[in-house]
């Protein structure tokens, strides 16, 4: 028996002045370990946790039982005593921290709840309670409390440019929106896509060391909140607009003009030369095949409204190529005032978009930044939130954010 508690005192890391006084097994599922406290050997009183004063004394002992990591795929627990301490400052009586629980209140060991967050970086929450042998609502405990002391140590001095996406978490118009860094880090997530999550954001950066001030570059798409946010809330940042966001407004425009085509069609074999073609015009013409090319020009060919917005979808693209700002503001201004002069609505709207936002979208030939980063991050998000089937909550949907892409945690 000596042998097993001293085996059972160096993995679990047991310190005097406790020690292992006996290991049991009950023959079914459960190892239980008792520990005995040797008094003579305690220290000197810790200090005082909630008014830090040294002017403490130990004031009496308490039983306590922790859930360990299963030994040997049996469930097992840690029972002992642990002393209290009261402060002779402000009165208060306070537990002192076992060297292997997690903290004083709860009912785990430290390599456990670690086990609970490693599984949960890898599997979905559902999996990690089969696994663990826990409910729900304590796996979320354990991954809410870590994660929150991970983050009150972010600091945000560093940050100078950051990148912004919507994304919904349920029906009905419900958002979160992720916030990176130039180092495409998570470094907060908020409700909605409002003015008020971007001045959300600016509390987050004031109270993790950034300062507004400092933040020069901002990745995002044409969200009316994000734009009154940052002119609101970081005077000193240039906006650039998703590239990516212009040409899928630009293939919107496409696809509003498909539409009015097929309804006015009467004719069931032209309706069908249109029919189910949404996507053939999503892409890039030069990365189509050779039968997508020569679809979209006979489709372009045979219904001319469709075929000059769809030519001027391809050539907006030509506005990030060049080598100088100055250039691409001139061919935007010749495109603008070429697609004005066709009338057709569908255009015109885009080209309102883009002469309102002329500035955010030249921007890109100084900050070189896009929203293609935060095109990556969110299909991260969407395969862990496909894997675990959603999530009940916009809390918990942070928690798992932070949780694995915040690179704190």
């Amino acid at each position: 028996m000596g042998n097993v508690n001293s085996f059972i005192t160096e993995i679990i890391g047991i310190e005097k002045p406790w020690k292992v006084e006996s290991v049991t097994f009950d023959g079914v599922d459960t190892v239980d370990i008792e520990l005995g406290y040797i008094r003579s050997l305690r220290p000197k009183a810790p200090g005082c946790p909630e008014c830090g004063s040294e002017e403490t004394s130990y004031y009496d002992m308490v039983d306590k039982t922790w859930r360990h990591t299963d030994m040997c795929d049996q469930i097992c627990f840690i029972h002992g005593k642990v002393p209290r301490i009261r402060c002779k400052a402000c009165g208060k009586v306070s537990r002192v921290k076992a060297p292997w629980a997690a903290d004083t209140i709860n009912n785990y060991t430290d390599s456990f709840e670690a086990k609970v967050v490693r599984l949960s970086k890898a599997m979905p929450v559902t999996d990690v309670c089969k696994e663990m042998r826990l409910d729900d609502s304590t796996v979320w405990t354990i991954l809410d409390r870590h994660v929150d002391a991970c983050m009150s140590r972010q600091d945000l001095s560093e940050v100078h440019t950051y990148y912004v996406d919507e994304k919904a978490i349920r029906k009905g118009h419900v958002y979160l929106s992720s916030f990176l860094d130039q180092d495409h880090n998570v470094i907060y997530v908020g409700k909605d896509n409002t003015i008020e999550t971007v001045t959300g954001f600016r509390v987050h950066l004031e109270s993790h060391r950034g300062s507004p001030l400092n933040i020069k570059h901002i990745s995002m798409d044409m969200g009316a909140g994000y734009i009154s946010g940052a002119k609101l809330n970081f005077p000193n940042a240039k906006v650039t607009f998703d590239r990516f966001h212009v040409a899928e407004h630009a293939t919107e425009a496409v696809n509003d003009v498909r539409k009015r085509e097929y309804a006015r069609l009467v004719d069931e074999q032209e309706k069908g030369m249109l029919k189910g073609q949404r996507y053939l015009f999503l892409k890039n013409y030069k990365n189509l095949d050779e039968e997508g090319q020569t679809k979209v020009r006979s489709l372009v060919s045979s219904f001319p409204d469709l075929g000059v917005v769809y030519t001027f979808k391809e050539s907006l693209r030509r506005a990030w190529e060049y080598e100088r700002k100055y250039d691409a503001f001139l061919f935007l201004q010749r495109w603008i005032g070429e697609a004005k002069e066709t009338g057709i609505p569908e255009l015109l709207k885009l080209v309102g978009l883009v002469e309102s936002h002329l500035d955010g979208i030249l921007n890109w030939y100084e900050s070189r930044i896009s929203n293609g980063v935060m095109e990556g991050f969110n299909s991260v998000l969407q395969a862990f939130k496909g894997r675990a089937r959603g999530y009940r909550s916009f809390e918990r949907y942070r928690t798992m954010i932070y949780l694995r892409c915040s690179g704190l945690c």
